[in-house]
């Protein structure tokens, strides 16, 4: 087998965030998280060569802020006879419209995505929703398969890096 043909492992690690400091009189990278950056050091072999890149945009919504999301959609949709989809649509247009602009004539709302909303606008969001329903935002614990009757019973239930569970 030539060095062409040998297939390297394709491993993709988690995104890790940090700040850009001034120490001596140099720009530095402060890791939000050594032990989350160390963790994702530990996926490739020793050896391997990799590509970093930095962006300076602030992170996307979280997988489980949209969980809590559309759970949270849900409980509204159990209480209002409303579809999450309607739901869904109807806060996008109260708490993220852009305008309004005209097609074929008609007025049509312009509304921002939820997944391009950071995790702190995607919180006001979540908050903007609560103030409008009057529904409470569900507790977590209260879903968390860890704080079951006979959680101690669970092992290695997978978590991330801030030792919450991954449900």
């Amino acid at each position: 087998m030539t060095k062409k043909e040998i297939k390297k492992p394709n491993i993709t690690s988690q995104p890790f965030a940090g700040i850009i400091e001034k120490a001596d009189g140099k720009r530095k990278l402060r890791l939000n998280s050594p032990a989350f950056f160390q963790s994702q050091l530990e996926k490739f072999p020793i050896g391997t060569r990799l590509t970093l890149w930095m962006d300076g945009k602030p992170p996307t919504r979280s997988q489980q802020q949209n969980r809590l999301y559309w759970m949270y959609l849900g409980v509204i949709a159990d209480d209002t006879g409303h579809s999450v989809d309607e739901l869904h649509s109807y806060f996008k247009g109260k708490l993220l419209s852009d305008g309004l602009t005209e097609v074929y004539g008609h007025k049509v709302r312009k509304t921002k995505s939820t997944t391009t909303l950071n995790k702190n606008d995607f919180a006001e969001y979540m908050f903007g929703i609560q103030e409008i329903s009057g529904i409470e935002i569900p507790n977590t614990e209260l879903h968390n398969p860890t704080t079951y009757f006979g959680a101690e019973q669970i092992q290695n239930y997978p978590v991330n890096n801030l030792g919450e569970p991954t449900f």
